[in-house]
């Protein structure tokens, strides 16, 4: 059954030592995609994505672990480690190949996986993805753990999109909400202190492009304060790469209509392209 936001029910799943969960829409003769949230994100990230893209074909969110409904163990917190969690699942649901579509965080997990099991990725795409260069604002990550009132939650919410008005009080509380459930602040500092060092990535991925042939698309809000559009810049001609103006680090929401379409047209063409 749908719930009062029309999207179907949350269900959990046991994947390995994590307790994962679930929501999935949509059916079709198109292969599945699957939706890798962002840091701090939950299933909620896709609320403008998972449903309309589900026409003709599986669309899966998720909550990765740490985050939303999902356990508060993140095991190393690394986006190897994620990586190698989200494959699990996939195995786990009897899903040998699907598509990939991750946000900032979720997007360098997307490309660990690609990295790790190229077999089940059929695409990429990458909206504002890490792990595409070194820099990252550090103040906000830090900011975003540890903001416990609701003017300050406000202040650091409105670094993520262009148009501040987007920032509502309900929004707002329910990160707070989130964050004063024991164990979540800890388990997001675990994930940070593992994925970056102050003000540097880690991990950068961009040989995945050259390594793989695996069929990739990025988008990136211009106005992004999280990570810099330029790291979408110098990437190989066969990644197809989208600049969005006015747009900070959520055009997934703040260009929904237009995200949905490039990824709806990306997805065909990869799929004709594969011959599936």
């Amino acid at each position: 059954m749908p719930d009062v936001a029309g999207h179907p029910e949350i269900y959990f799943r046991q994947v390995g030592d994590y307790d994962l969960a679930i929501r999935d829409a949509g059916a079709g003769e198109g292969l599945p995609l699957v939706l890798i949230h962002g840091f701090g994100g939950s299933i909620n990230s896709w609320f403008l994505t998972q449903n309309a893209l589900a026409a003709g074909r599986r669309v899966i969110a998720f909550d990765l672990p740490g985050h939303g409904s999902s356990c508060l163990h993140v095991g190393e917190g690394t986006l190897r480690a994620f990586a190698s969690i989200v494959s699990h699942m996939l195995t786990e649901m009897e899903l040998p190949r699907v598509h990939l579509m991750g946000h900032s965080l979720g997007g360098g997990i997307a490309l660990s996986l690609a990295q790790l099991r190229p077999d089940q990725a059929a695409s990429l795409s990458l909206i504002a993805p890490a792990a595409l260069g070194a820099e990252v604002n550090a103040e906000f990550l830090y900011n975003f753990i540890e903001a416990d009132d609701p003017a300050a939650m406000r202040l650091v919410l409105e670094k993520l999109v262009a148009a501040k008005i987007l920032i509502g009080r309900k929004a707002v509380e329910d990160v707070l909400s989130n964050h004063n459930v024991a164990g979540v602040r800890e388990a997001l500092h675990h994930i940070v202190n593992a994925c970056f060092d102050g003000s540097r990535q880690r991990q950068i991925l961009r040989s995945v492009f050259t390594t793989t042939d695996i069929p990739a698309q990025v988008i990136w809000g211009v106005e992004d304060a999280i990570l810099p559009a330029s790291h979408g810049q110098g990437l190989p001609s066969r990644v197809t790469v989208h600049f969005l103006e006015g747009a900070g680090h959520m055009p997934q929401l703040e260009k929904a209509a237009e995200v949905n379409a490039l990824i709806r047209s990306f997805l065909m063409r990869a799929e004709a392209e594969a011959g599936l």
